[in-house]
């Protein structure tokens, strides 16, 4: 077994004091914080400048993000904080950054926090390569890791990946280090769209409010204008099923974002989980088949 000082969202570390509460305030602004040994984290993307802060008094210098959307480079920035930005899909990790991921620990100096969105499936996986390319673990531990962070079984690319990053050998060059990579402007857009239902999700367990009532306004128009751009960039050959859903989903953030601006807050709040199920729908039929 391998020896995680903490996991999830329990924020119970091996250490005591100042790293410990340390460790806990960052696990109120990272979701599924683990920490995989004294230098490499695994998590969901860091929300805000806080969590930044939080990061850098752990000792965290660099954080690595295999999500596409885009890195909050400028937060990271102000706490003396590097980003690197190796975008991976659900599918697998290409063996360019697979091999730019091992080298991690050995490029940069302080710990590392690799993060996708929510830090249960990517993030998990880019961690553990993260930590066989230093030496603190192996395949077998790294397995034993993604099922403590809750990585589905249903992404076998990642599970396959992982698995065979001891044995990979290759003359492949490693991905480039870079802040924020070019990613596909649709895959962009489902990550902005992500962001902006975690956020509706988060207000609409808070005390009803004219704040929470425009901050819902704001993220709603957020997931609005996220499918609507994630339609226009649709490619041609994508599946007449996938461009339905979109429309419909595209229609629903669209009355959604009507009934707010109504002033029901009550009855917006009770319609979030059903617009998070046609998310969960789509990505199920089309994301979580991408193996």
């Amino acid at each position: 077994m391998i020896s995680v000082m903490a996991a999830g969202n329990s924020c119970k570390t091996a250490s005591s004091g100042t790293v410990e509460r340390t460790f806990a305030q960052a696990c109120k602004s990272i979701p599924n914080l683990h920490k995989l040994n004294t230098t490499i984290y695994s998590g969901g993307e860091p929300q805000g400048l806080p969590a930044f802060k939080a990061l850098r008094e752990m000792g965290v210098r660099t954080v690595v993000s295999v999500d596409g959307a885009k890195p909050d480079v400028e937060s990271a920035h102000r706490c003396g904080i590097r980003y690197i930005h190796l975008p991976v899909g659900y599918g697998g990790i290409e063996v360019s950054k697979a091999i730019a991921l091992g080298n991690v620990v050995r490029s940069v100096s302080g710990g590392v926090l690799v993060h996708c969105h929510h830090g249960k499936h990517r993030g998990p996986a880019a961690a553990c390569i993260v930590a066989m390319g230093a030496g603190v673990m192996t395949a077998e531990q790294s397995m034993e890791f993604m099922k403590l962070a809750g990585t589905g079984r249903n992404y076998p690319g990642l599970w396959r990946d992982v698995g065979g990053f001891p044995s990979l050998k290759t003359d492949v060059n490693a991905a480039p280090y870079v802040e924020r990579s070019t990613v596909d402007p649709f895959v962009e857009s489902m990550g902005e769209m992500d962001q902006a239902m975690d956020r509706l999700q988060s207000l609409a367990l808070q005390p009803g409010s004219m704040a929470t009532s425009a901050q819902m306004a704001a993220a709603a128009q957020l997931l609005h204008e996220g499918f609507k751009e994630s339609s226009r960039h649709l490619k041609s050959d994508v599946p007449d099923q996938l461009k339905s859903q979109l429309s419909e989903a595209e229609q629903a953030a669209e009355r959604f974002q009507r009934d707010l601006a109504q002033g029901d807050l009550a009855a917006s709040k009770a319609a979030i989980p059903a617009l998070r199920a046609r998310c969960v729908q789509c990505h199920q039929r089309f994301r979580d088949s991408e193996n």
